[in-house]
């Protein structure tokens, strides 16, 4: 079995770093909105059923986005 680190398995935050500090702010702010969307929806203060998949999107688009993906759209 193969060793996996951690910049491996989230390749988003390396690119994160490398795109400058205004798209890095605002990746980061995206994380921590949806790790607060989850929160709430997990204390039942907003809609959990809306909340809690909308917050593990954002949380997995920032942190799982690659490269590879933005060279496609172009």
């Amino acid at each position: 079995m193969e060793n996996i680190d951690f910049a491996t398995l989230f390749q988003g935050i390396g690119t994160m770093i490398a795109s400058g500090w205004f798209l890095s702010c605002a990746r980061i702010f995206l994380v921590l909105l949806g790790l607060m969307l989850i929160y709430l929806g997990w204390k039942g203060v907003l809609e959990p059923m809306v909340m809690i998949p909308m917050g593990l999107g954002m949380v997995c688009h920032q942190l799982w986005n690659t490269d590879d993906a933005r060279r496609n759209l172009r």
